[in-house]
């Protein structure tokens, strides 16, 4: 299983991370979802004879023409001359001339045929693609400060962060049988038929530690999913007093996450998710919840396992379930708007906060 370092930087935009987003000296990388090539006959209604082939009316072809129109005036073009071609091979040849264009003006932009209540409709997008990167957030460090009986009010601003991203980001937990929360079950099952163990203290110590997540995870989940932490967000970030790095840096991410708040009070990661666009009948897919979650720890032979479960779960995936902003040229369009705005500052500041965390052991 190869590895990637933790300090390389994600990208500032759309397209694909670069970024592992956990473990201290690197965790092991998810395969690349294995798009499909960008052109005519790749997506479901683009072939041009067979029972896939795009089905054909004077009205949907009129449509589909205007759309292209709406395209190339909003990208500078001039389309091709198609009036002596029939259907589809008219529209093909515009969908080849629009990919080509598209892909030399910004190459993580789109282009794709959607079916939308019996109409074919012609779209761009932009995904806020995660790449290689598992964003898996431990709450170890927090629970250990919060029975040390010091920096309550770093705490407390921490509990705010968490609360936020859990309730209203959507971040799962990893108690019950949510994704992480399942892997941490399936942990406990394998220590319990104490099969092939021969160190009989570190299984013992394996299986504590396994049983300690759990149990601490549901009574920390009880107290993070609590609203009140996110209503006393702003008067917790004027009161903290930064008395040394530890405190200026938790400060500075809980002023980053909560200005996003502001900019986005109702956004989660669910909002822009379109899983009916790319590869809809792909039975294994990689959705949020796999690549998003508070973990117990990332150390340590549960960290280790964990990772190693999900990886290996996740290079199965044909598809992915990404954030992604669509654009339709039905009418004419003043400028390309592909906003994805929240996700790329989210991907962001959660990297900052994993940082923050394991500067906390």
């Amino acid at each position: 299983m190869a590895y990637t370092p933790v300090h390389r930087a994600i990208r500032k935009g759309t397209g694909q991370a670069a970024r592992c987003g956990t473990a201290k000296k690197g965790q092991a990388k998810v395969r690349t979802p294995e798009y499909g090539g960008h052109g005519f006959l790749s997506h479901r209604f683009q072939p041009l004879r067979g029972e896939n082939s795009l089905p054909y009316s004077k009205e949907g072809e009129a449509f589909l023409l205007s759309s292209f129109q709406n395209l190339a005036t909003l990208y500078g073009y001039e389309p091709i001359d198609v009036s002596g071609e029939v259907f589809p091979l008219n529209l093909s040849a515009l969908y080849r001339q629009a990919a080509g264009i598209l892909a030399q003006k910004d190459k993580w932009v789109e282009l794709l045929l959607v079916e939308d209540r019996g109409r074919i409709r012609l779209a761009t997008t932009k995904s806020a693609s995660t790449g290689s990167t598992l964003f898996f957030l431990p709450v170890y460090p927090l629970w250990k400060w919060m029975h040390g009986k010091r920096r309550k009010q770093e705490i407390n601003l921490l509990l705010s962060v968490f609360t936020y991203l859990h309730n209203v980001v959507g971040i799962p937990f990893f108690n019950g049988w949510t994704y992480t929360g399942s892997r941490y079950q399936t942990m406990l099952e394998w220590l319990a038929e104490d099969d092939g163990w021969t160190d009989y203290e570190e299984h013992a110590a394996c299986l504590s530690s396994v049983k300690a997540a759990i149990y601490f995870g549901d009574r920390l989940h009880k107290i993070v999913k609590h609203p009140y932490h996110l209503h006393a967000w702003e008067e917790r970030l004027e009161q903290l007093p930064i008395s040394c790095e530890q405190s200026l840096a938790i400060h500075d991410i809980a002023e980053q996450l909560y200005k996003l708040y502001r900019d986005y009070p109702t956004r989660s990661l669910a909002d822009n998710i379109h899983p009916e666009l790319l590869r809809p009948n792909e039975e294994y897919r990689m959705t949020m919840e796999q690549v998003f979650s508070f973990i117990w720890d990332e150390r340590g032979w549960l960290g280790q396992n964990l990772m190693e479960m999900v990886c290996s779960e996740l290079n199965e995936c044909c598809a992915a379930d990404e954030p992604m902003a669509i654009q339709y040229f039905d009418t004419p369009q003043s400028e390309a708007t592909h906003d994805l705005d929240f996700e790329t500052r989210l991907y962001d500041l959660l990297h900052e906060l994993s940082d923050v965390l394991r500067m906390m052991l």
